[in-house]
């Protein structure tokens, strides 16, 4: 291999990471990043169990939740801030957040990477909603506001599926149910997230042949395995390998291997005499941030990467887990938003959140959504030494913006062929 080192990446257990810069940035995203992420784990450890192959999106759950925070005063307002993790100063939190989405929106769109992120808010007609409050969605969340009659329940629910498909690529074609509108449906704030990019080291098709994916040591399954071998970051610690694989949209090469990508995924590996379950318990905020920016600082090598192409769909009810996770009083009658009406009439009634995510030999589709219904009353290696890193058995996965570190997606394959 004429000194070079070469890797072979496998994927057995992992998780996957989409990235938009060469280095997390404490400052551009200030609080609101790390709340994302921190928030993103711990919602994760809630939700684990309820599919075989999970994909949540925290930053859309998040984006959505600061619409609802900055209505919220009180005891509301506490355990909405202490399970998001967001800054309890208006000023500071407004600040950090537009500050990230002015970030995330310079990197949007090119022909081979996109990323769309929109907000709407939806009013019951006739409804005394503050001026003050519907300002501010429109200036910090550029929130577009629709004034609506939920007691027509199809319609109701037809227009806003309607801008969830829209915004989603019609990967998400539906994320309100007409039976969920009644006659006390008062305001439903959405957030829809939708990313797509493309390799920079595209898998080519014939590559691609069945192979098995073992869910765990009595069982495995055939899948469609992808296969190359290219430059990648690949890293190994205690316990796991890491992989970074790159997308196409600001990709630039800076000698040595070093690049700076707008997207990357990243992948976590357990090592063979491991598991994913075993894995999971043991990842945190730090931990996560900590493995993530040494990668990022690893210089390219060759490898040979083997990754089962998959995907994913998932709908999630998040009450009981938000309220497992001390977000309880928003729930109740007794919660305070009364920044947005003036009065304490309105609770959560649900948050519904839909996710969906294609992994191919061409790149990566993501799409979330989320529903907030408001009711009222590298470490050096000898030269020419081949890793093994085959995707062959359960893994984890995230998608972040590189620049910022914010997480945008997190979840988990155990079975690539359903």
């Amino acid at each position: 291999m004429n000194g070079k080192i070469v890797k072979s990446i496998v994927v057995f257990s992992i998780l996957l990471v989409f990235i938009s810069s060469f280095t997390f940035s404490t400052e551009i995203g200030g609080g609101f990043t790390d709340s994302n992420n921190r928030f993103c784990l711990d919602l994760y450890q809630q939700v684990k169990g309820d599919y075989e192959n999970v994909i949540i999106s925290p930053f859309s759950i998040s984006n959505a939740f600061a619409m609802v925070y900055i209505g919220s005063e009180g005891e509301t307002k506490s355990q909405i801030s202490k399970v998001l993790n967001f800054e309890d100063n208006f000023d500071t939190f407004i600040k950090d957040f537009s500050n990230l989405q002015k970030e995330l929106d310079t990197s949007q769109s090119s022909d081979t990477c996109a990323l769309n992120i929109a907000n709407s808010s939806w009013i019951q007609k006739g409804y005394g909603i503050l001026e003050s409050y519907i300002l501010s969605l429109k200036e910090y969340f550029d929130s577009q506001i629709n004034f609506i009659n939920f007691l027509d329940s199809e319609k109701a629910a037809k227009e806003i599926n309607s801008w969830v498909a829209k915004k989603t690529n019609n990967k998400i074609e539906e994320i309100i149910k007409p039976d969920i509108l009644n006659d006390l449906t008062t305001l439903i704030l959405c957030n829809a997230i939708w990313f797509k990019g493309s390799w920079i080291n595209e898998f080519r098709e014939k590559d691609t042949v069945e192979e098995l994916f073992n869910q765990s040591r009595e069982l495995s399954l055939i899948v469609n395995m992808m296969k190359n071998q290219k430059d990648y970051r690949y890293k190994e610690f205690e316990g796991f390998k890491m992989l970074e694989m790159p997308y196409k949209k600001g990709y630039v090469l800076n000698g040595a291997g070093n690049s700076q990508p707008s997207f990357s995924m990243i992948v976590f590996l357990p090592d063979e005499d491991s598991s994913l379950e075993e894995f999971e318990e043991t990842l945190d905020f730090e931990k996560m941030k900590d493995r993530t920016e040494s990668l990022m600082r690893t210089p390219m090598v060759p490898v040979e990467v083997k990754i089962p192409k998959f995907r994913v769909e998932n709908s999630y009810d998040l009450n009981d887990p938000l309220r497992n996770m001390g977000m309880v009083k928003p729930f109740t009658a007794d919660a305070d938003f009364s920044k947005i009406t003036g009065n304490k009439d309105l609770f959560i009634s649900d948050v519904i959140h839909k996710t969906y995510i294609e992994v191919d030999e061409n790149g990566t589709e993501a799409a979330a959504v989320t529903a907030i219904i408001m009711s009222r009353g590298a470490m050096p290696m000898p030269d020419d030494k081949v890793e093994k890193f085959h995707a062959d058995r359960p893994f984890m996965y995230l998608i972040r913006e590189n620049k910022t570190g914010t997480i945008l997606f997190l979840g988990k394959v155990t079975n690539p062929a359903k």
